[in-house]
């Protein structure tokens, strides 16, 4: 299964659900998440960012 089909699914399964227990399964809560929570995902997953290409068409066009 592709990962489109996989988020779809999730999104899905999350519609049917009642939103505590999407709450839960998430770890978040209708506040979003807690300072520690975040310094310990920042720490597993890095920064909250979006990267940038410098190879691109338009980057070779310029």
């Amino acid at each position: 299964m592709n990962k489109s089909s996989l988020l779809n699914n999730r999104m899905i399964q999350y519609a049917h659900k009642d939103l505590d227990d999407v709450y839960y399964d998430l770890g978040t809560s209708p506040n979003g998440l807690s300072i520690e929570q975040i310094e310990v995902m920042q720490k597993t997953y890095g920064e909250n960012s979006i990267g940038s290409k410098s190879d691109t068409i338009l980057f070779r066009l310029r």
